[in-house]
C-alpha cells in the first residue's frame, strides 16, 4: 500500500493536442534532454524533434530540466505530499467494495495515467507507440488509447533481451496491434511459451542495440537486492576469487544506470571492490562476467556476446532455464553459482546501424 506515491503532476510547455499523429510513451530523465528542451530517447533511439508526435514521458528521477518542448509531456511525481488529500482520499475510498485495490500503488498509478492520458487527448485518432513490457500501468494506457478511440492503433516496442522467467510477458488480451521485437528468438518464445498470437508479432533491427559492449571481467549488480542478497553474493564472490581462481583484480563492478546514484548499491560496488583488492593477478585478460540476482536482460547479452556467463541467483525465479534458452549448457560449480554456456552462436538480437524507429512515424 502507498500514501507518498499518489501524486502524479504533469509537465509540459505550452502543449497543444491539435494536429497529433503520434504519440509515444516512454520514460526519461533529466539529463536525456537538451538544453532547448528536446527530448534523446534511448530506448528508441530518436529525437522528439519529430513533427506532429507528442512524447508521453514518465520522469524516472522525478527531476525536471529547465525547457521543455511544445510536444513534450512529463509525468513525475510530487514532492511535497498533502496530509489533508491523503485523508480526503482515505474517507472516499474507505467503504468501497475495493478499498484495498484502490489502494494498491500499482493499480492507483495505472488508473492515475490513464485518467491524465484520456483528459488530454479525448477524441483524438492517433497511432500509439510505446516501450512495453507488460507493466501494468503499459496495458492501462493501451486500453485508454482504445477508449478515447477504437481505431487508434497500438504499437508495442520490446526492447530488451529475452530474460528469464518471462513470465511478466504472457499474452494478456490487451488492445496492442503489433509488438516490435529485436530477434526470431524472441518472438519464438513469446509465442510458444507465452501464449502471443504469431501474427501480432514483427521482428525488427533493434533500435536500443547498434552493438553489444564488452562484456568480459565484469560484475553486474542487480536492479534490486535485500540485504540477505548482498550477503549471498558477497559470499559467493569470495568462493570465485579463493576457490575457483575465476574473479581477479581488474574486474570491473557495474551498477544498473537507474541505480547510480542508489547507496545500498554504492556499498555493495565498494564491499566488491574490498574482496577484489585481495584477489589475484592474470595475464588472463579475459574471464567470464558474473550477474548476480535477478538477470534481466544481461545474461542473454553475455551469452549472445562471449558465449559464457557466471550467475550467482538468490531466488528460484532467477535461475535462467532451458525453456526459454533453448541449448543453454548449465553447470553448477558450487551451492548458487552457475556456469551458463551457449555451444551454438545464437542472436538474441538483431543489430542495426541506424535503428531507424522514425520510419514507423506517421508524417
Amino acid at each position: 500500500f502507498f500514501i507518498k506515491d499518489k501524486y502524479l503532476e504533469l509537465k509540459t510547455s505550452s502543449f497543444s493536442n491539435e494536429n497529433i499523429n503520434n504519440i509515444i510513451l516512454s520514460y526519461c530523465r533529466k539529463n536525456d534532454f537538451d538544453k532547448k528542451g528536446n527530448f534523446n530517447d534511448k530506448i528508441f533511439n530518436c529525437n522528439s524533434k519529430k513533427q506532429n508526435t507528442i512524447w508521453f514521458l514518465i520522469s524516472l528521477d522525478d527531476e525536471l530540466p529547465t525547457n521543455i518542448k511544445d510536444n513534450i509531456v512529463v509525468i513525475y511525481k510530487k514532492k511535497k505530499i498533502s496530509l489533508l488529500s491523503n485523508i480526503k482520499f482515505f474517507l472516499k475510498n474507505i467503504l468501497k467494495p475495493n478499498f484495498f485495490h484502490v489502494f494498491n500503488s500499482v493499480v492507483y498509478k495505472s488508473n492515475l495515467l490513464s485518467n491524465i492520458f484520456i483528459k488530454n487527448f479525448e477524441n483524438k485518432r492517433f497511432n500509439f507507440f510505446l516501450a512495453f513490457e507488460n507493466k501494468p500501468h503499459q496495458n492501462a494506457l493501451i486500453n485508454a488509447a482504445k477508449k478515447i478511440h477504437r481505431g487508434n492503433y497500438i504499437t508495442g516496442y520490446l526492447a530488451p533481451l529475452p530474460w528469464s522467467y518471462q513470465a511478466d510477458m504472457i499474452y494478456k488480451k490487451s488492445g496492442i496491434d503489433k509488438l516490435l521485437v529485436g530477434s526470431v528468438f524472441q518472438k519464438r518464445s513469446l509465442v510458444k511459451n507465452l501464449c502471443w498470437p504469431s501474427k501480432k508479432i514483427l521482428v525488427v533491427p533493434s533500435f536500443r542495440y547498434k552493438k553489444l559492449n564488452d562484456l568480459y571481467n565484469s560484475i553486474f549488480l542487480p536492479y534490486e537486492f535485500s540485504k540477505y542478497d548482498e550477503q549471498i553474493f558477497l559470499k559467493k564472490i569470495k568462493i570465485l576469487i579463493n576457490e575457483k581462481n575465476l574473479v581477479y583484480k581488474k574486474f570491473f563492478v557495474r551498477i544498473h544506470p537507474h541505480k547510480k546514484n542508489d547507496k545500498n548499491h554504492i556499498n555493495l560496488k565498494n564491499n566488491i571492490l574490498s574482496l577484489l583488492n585481495g584477489a589475484k593477478n592474470t595475464k588472463q585478460k579475459q574471464l567470464s562476467s558474473i550477474v548476480l540476482g535477478a538477470t534481466g536482460s544481461v545474461v542473454a547479452e553475455c551469452l549472445q556476446a562471449t558465449g559464457k556467463v557466471i550467475h550467482i541467483p538468490t531466488s528460484i525465479f532467477d535461475y535462467c532455464t532451458r525453456v526459454f534458452f533453448k541449448n543453454l549448457v548449465i553447470k553448477k560449480i558450487s551451492e548458487n553459482i552457475y556456469i551458463y554456456k551457449m555451444p551454438k552462436k545464437i542472436k538474441f538480437v538483431n543489430f542495426s546501424k541506424n535503428g531507424n524507429f522514425a520510419k514507423y512515424l506517421t508524417s
